[in-house]
Parts: C-alpha cells; sequence; structure tokens
C-alpha cells in the first residue's frame, strides 16, 4: 500500500506544481464552472485509482516477473491461478481499469471537455497523452513488464496527470459573470 500513496503523493506534488505554473504564467486560478467541478474531481478519483493500481501492478511485475516465453493467454490463465502470490493475480485489473478510463477521458475530450474554448489546447493534449500511454500499457503488456518500459510508462502516467490538471486550470470561466458565486 505504501508503494500507492507514494504515487499519489508523486501526483499530489506535480499537480500543485502544474497549478503554481499556470498562476505563474498570470492565468487566473480562481473558481471552476460549476458544472465540470463534480466530472473533474469524479475523474480526478478514478485517475488516482488506476495510478494507484499501476503502482501496485508494478510492483508485483518487479518481485514476480512475467514469463514472456508463453503467449499471452497462458500467462493470464496462469496468474489468474489461487495459488499464484496476490500480486499476479492483480496484475490484470490495472489494464482493464485503465482502458475503461482511458475510454472514459477520450469521450470527454471529444465532447463536454471540448465545449470550454479556453481549454481545447489542452483537451487535445490530453486526448493525445491518453491515446499514447494506453499504447504504452499495451506495449508494457506485451514485453513482459521490463523495467525500462515500466519507467517509460510511469513517466507517461505523470505527463497524462499533468495535462490532465492542465485541462482542470483551464476550466476557467471567460468573463466574471460566468464564476460561481
Amino acid at each position: 500500500m505504501v508503494i500507492a500513496l507514494h504515487l499519489v503523493n508523486t501526483f499530489g506534488l506535480l499537480g500543485y506544481g502544474t497549478i503554481a505554473v499556470w498562476a505563474a504564467l498570470g492565468r487566473d486560478v480562481g473558481p471552476r464552472y460549476k458544472e465540470w467541478t463534480r466530472t473533474f474531481w469524479s475523474a480526478t478519483a478514478l485517475l488516482l485509482f488506476v495510478g494507484m493500481s499501476g503502482a501496485i501492478t508494478a510492483l508485483g511485475d518487479t518481485l514476480f516477473p512475467v514469463d514472456t516465453t508463453v503467449g499471452l493467454m497462458e500467462r493470464l490463465q496462469t496468474d489468474l491461478s489461487p495459488t499464484e502470490h496476490f500480486l499476479v493475480r492483480l496484475r490484470y485489473i490495472h489494464p482493464i481499469v485503465s482502458i475503461a478510463l482511458g475510454g472514459l477521458l477520450l469521450w470527454f475530450c471529444m465532447g463536454p471537455w471540448r465545449s470550454v474554448p479556453q481549454a481545447q489546447g489542452a483537451v487535445n493534449f490530453l486526448a493525445g497523452t491518453v491515446l499514447l500511454q494506453l499504447g504504452l500499457g499495451w506495449l508494457n503488456v506485451q514485453l513482459g513488464a521490463p523495467g525500462w518500459m515500466q519507467i517509460i510508462h510511469l513517466l507517461m502516467a505523470d505527463v497524462l496527470w499533468i495535462a490532465f490538471v492542465w485541462v482542470g486550470c483551464s476550466m476557467r470561466p471567460v468573463s466574471p459573470s460566468q464564476a460561481i458565486s
């Protein structure tokens, strides 16, 4: 659990650093659109869960290396055996929840979040980062989660988190009349 909490701490530091850069650029860090706040915080919680599950999965892949001499389906069957360590059995939760959340984020990027004009650049960057991260995750699974690939995947998770926070910062009212009172 400590590795999952470490990831949450890292995301917190990256998030506040992103907000600090936003403010240093002279942009408003004031109130958000009321209708986006709940959606954004729900997506934040889901992203934290996906990140935490990824940290636990990476630990399991490091402690119990993946047997790359067998096919993916055979690995899945072996890994889900009740006799395997719980970290090995958890190995497939992260990809499943990542694909689900990635799809949800892409849906938001193509629809609701795109409707905020000042957020379009950040939303496009987030969508591209989500697609790249899903591709890197697929490659990580195919390669059997070597250490170097886990580091690249983690780096892109940090970039995705920064992009997500940037989108949140971009969801600002254009004029004071649109602000939450």
